[in-house]
């Protein structure tokens, strides 16, 4: 009797809005290899020489189909849109992916090395999951060859067809969980595959996503937030020390400036009172030369008259201030209007 190939089905991760960046690097590793930014992974049976042959894509509402993905950023923005047609706020602490893993037995693909083969075997499982749980649903879809099994990796968002993020709807209870697994089966036998139908539990070679995995990366994101912040105020530190520098500049070459101004115009005040000065020795000397030439009908000149007129001032001054000496003669015997006499 021969016996036929066992699959395996696992969708034990909840992840939250927090979750989801790091469970897309440890998914999408292949597109963080092809930007040059990978990082640790604590899984140590993933071989990163053979990362490069990993396959990442996206879901595109505008083709209705996965497209290859180059920016893990791309399955964000997939998981948003399909998250914005939910009917009702989202909780804070919402399951917004369940990611599933997918694989059929290591031996199967031991037995069948044809890279047709092997890549019908992941499109026969993809449709499986696009009708179990709504292709639009499934917004990425990885395809891991460098672990020591390969698999399919799948991120499925819980949107109901009435618009509800509710997981519950597709995960009710363990029965219904069992019931995916037999019909995951059946369409596999279905589909021409060697699969055994009879629920039996799956080897050590079965796939399960650990928290981990995708929580270690989660971690890295918050050291790599935490850098950047401090990248960020550094950066801003010294920014605002360049400006300070160049208002400094500004203000000292302002000062030399001020100081050259003030220079100038000290300079020219100067010059201008030298200016004046000269000018005022030009006016006098040629009054005085006018005041000499200018002849009266006496013979003499106008600057005899001023002279002569520059002379009586004092004489004049004297004369005024004995006018106002009282007259001796007047007072003689009498008292003076200080009430003392003159002989006192």
């Amino acid at each position: 009797m021969t016996v036929g190939f066992t699959l395996s089905f696992d969708a034990s991760v909840k992840a939250k809005k927090g979750d989801v960046r790091g469970l897309l690097h440890h998914v999408a590793r292949d597109v963080d290899k092809e930007q040059g930014r990978e990082v640790r992974h604590s899984n140590e049976l993933i071989d990163g020489s053979r990362t490069a042959d990993n396959e990442t894509g996206v879901w595109d509402d505008k083709t209705g189909d996965w497209e290859a993905c180059t920016d893990t950023r791309q399955i964000e923005q997939a998981l948003s849109a399909r998250l914005a047609t939910v009917t009702k706020p989202l909780r804070k602490d919402a399951v917004v992916l369940r990611p599933l893993i997918i694989q059929l037995d290591p031996e199967w693909y031991a037995a069948h090395q044809s890279e047709d083969e092997r890549d019908q075997a992941a499109l026969d499982m993809m449709e499986w999951a696009g009708k179990t749980f709504g292709r639009q649903n499934l917004v990425y879809v990885s395809r891991h060859q460098d672990e020591s099994n390969e698999h399919l990796h799948m991120g499925f968002c819980p949107v109901t067809e009435d618009g509800r993020l509710s997981q519950k709807d597709w995960f009710s209870s363990p029965a219904r969980l069992r019931e995916m697994h037999q019909d995951f089966r059946e369409f596999m036998r279905d589909k021409g595959y060697d699969v055994e139908l009879e629920r039996r539990k799956p080897g050590k070679h079965a796939k399960r996503l650990s928290e981990s995995e995708y929580k270690d990366f989660a971690e890295l994101e918050k050291k790599q937030r935490e850098i950047a912040t401090r990248e960020a105020q550094v950066a801003e530190r010294e920014r605002e020390a360049r400006e300070r520098a160049a208002e400094a500049v500004r203000r000292a070459q302002e000062a030399r400036e001020a100081t050259q101004e003030a220079k100038e115009a000290g300079e020219a005040l100067r010059a201008a009172e030298e200016a004046y000065k000269a000018a005022e020795g030009r006016l006098q000397g040629g009054v005085y030369d006018w005041l000499k030439g200018k002849q009266l009908k006496n013979g003499h000149t106008l600057m005899d008259a001023y002279l002569a007129e520059q002379r009586k001032q004092p004489q004049q001054q004297a004369a005024a201030a004995r006018r106002q000496l009282p007259d001796e003669r007047l007072y003689a015997g009498q008292a003076r209007p200080s009430g003392r006499s003159l002989g006192d």
